[in-house]
């Protein structure tokens, strides 16, 4: 997939690793699931969770050194109020669609493969490898990161119920 998940993964793997990335993604511009294409992004740093403040903190400090080196994010900086708690917090907001072109356009500065306009069909293991049927052919690879949405669901058995905006990581054969 090649939204928010599934482009800061190709960006980080191709910053962290010399093996072959290929992301597979469907052109999203009519599908209207793939809301990061029509909204913003948002970080604030009020979390009553330590890990979640932490993690929020070291998201917050990677987009201001993006902006400081002149990626234009359209951000904003401001705040939230959170009303019932009589508290106000700092927050970033940026274009989710720009912060994904721009991870994707880094990753392929590095080697990543972009194979566009192409619908995931099935995975399958055989022996060391995963063959990702699609509806342009095989793909070949030695490691699958399933960066779908709610279109994970489709291809793995789980008995969950996933809601559009759920994030979920699983390490699962």
């Amino acid at each position: 997939g090649g939204g928010p998940i599934g482009a800061s993964s190709a960006y980080f793997l191709s910053h962290n690793t010399n093996k072959k990335i290929l992301l597979i993604t469907q052109d999203p511009s009519d599908d209207h699931t793939a809301t990061y294409k029509y909204a913003g992004g948002s970080i604030r740093w009020f979390w009553d969770d330590e890990l979640r403040r932490e993690m929020t903190s070291m998201t917050a400090e990677f987009i201001k050194n993006l902006l400081k080196e002149g990626v234009d994010l359209s951000a904003i900086e401001d705040s939230y109020l959170f009303l019932k708690r009589g508290v106000m917090v700092p927050s970033l907001n940026v274009s989710s669609a720009q912060l994904v072109n721009y991870f994707i356009s880094q990753a392929a500065e590095r080697g990543l493969t972009l194979q566009g306009g192409t619908v995931l069909q099935s995975v399958a293991k055989e022996g060391d490898v995963y063959n990702l049927k699609t509806d342009k052919g095989v793909f070949t690879a030695k490691k699958v990161v399933l960066a779908l949405g709610t279109v994970n669901k489709k291809f793995i058995d789980l008995d969950l119920e996933i809601e559009k905006r759920q994030l979920f990581v699983l390490n699962v054969p």
